[in-house]
């Protein structure tokens, strides 16, 4: 049964980067104080535009960057894709992503963002994404209540904004790892590069205490 209202929260912090500009089939969706929110229509792909430093984070990577120009079908539709998702059979574990499935999309914006519904029509899966633009934040919620699965085929898990903000190893930049004081990986070190995903688990199956259970945990090195 599903309980919880997945809830992503993004902040972004000023960095040193010239005005961007915004490619051409973008549409405003919001504006705070400090970032604009623009979406694409064609796919629903979102960039984030920071008005202190000129910086615009994009939720798809270029595609036709060279560095991918070898990469399957399956990876590039997902560069492209605001969400991925996991799905299974209950026989096995599947992938799809919205650009290669063929997802019917509906976009409508609504105060403070957008509501983005995606209709998986051969797997007979639905559900909801609401962005918004919150306290100069960006906020990315699942509501519970829009998730429809009404075949053989249910949703176990679904990764929102794979992408945002990925670059290459020639890239001078670095993502931060928010644990205990937190740890930066940068694109350029060739000593450490992470292949599989970084997760931890915050409510389980039989915890109670959640205050209890995070004092208990140790993750910093």
């Amino acid at each position: 049964m599903r309980k919880a209202l997945l809830l992503l929260l993004f902040c972004f912090l000023i960095v040193d980067g010239a005005a961007a500009e915004i490619p051409d089939g973008y549409t405003v969706a919001v504006q705070s104080n400090n970032l604009d929110l623009y979406y694409l229509k064609e796919d629903a792909s979102i960039l984030i535009h920071d008005k202190r430093s000129g910086y615009t984070w994009n939720s798809s990577y270029d595609i036709d960057d060279p560095i991918v120009e070898k990469t399957n079908r399956l990876w590039k539709g997902s560069m492209r894709s605001l969400v991925n998702m996991i799905y299974t059979n209950f026989t096995e574990i599947m992938i799809a992503n919205p650009v290669t499935a063929g997802a019917v999309l509906d976009i409508e914006p609504i105060p403070q963002g957008l509501h983005i519904t995606y209709f998986f029509e051969e797997l007979a899966i639905s559900f909801g994404v609401v962005i918004t633009l919150i306290d100069d934040a960006l906020r990315v919620s699942i509501p519970v209540s829009e998730i429809r699965e009404e075949a053989n085929f249910g949703i176990t898990k679904i990764r929102v904004l794979p992408f945002l903000g990925a670059a290459p190893n020639s890239e001078d930049g670095y993502i931060l790892y928010p644990d205990g004081s937190g740890a930066l990986y940068r694109f350029r070190e060739e000593t450490y590069r992470p292949r599989k995903e970084l997760s931890w688990n915050v409510y389980g199956t039989d915890l109670t205490n959640l205050d209890l259970w995070l004092e208990t945990q140790h993750l910093e090195q």
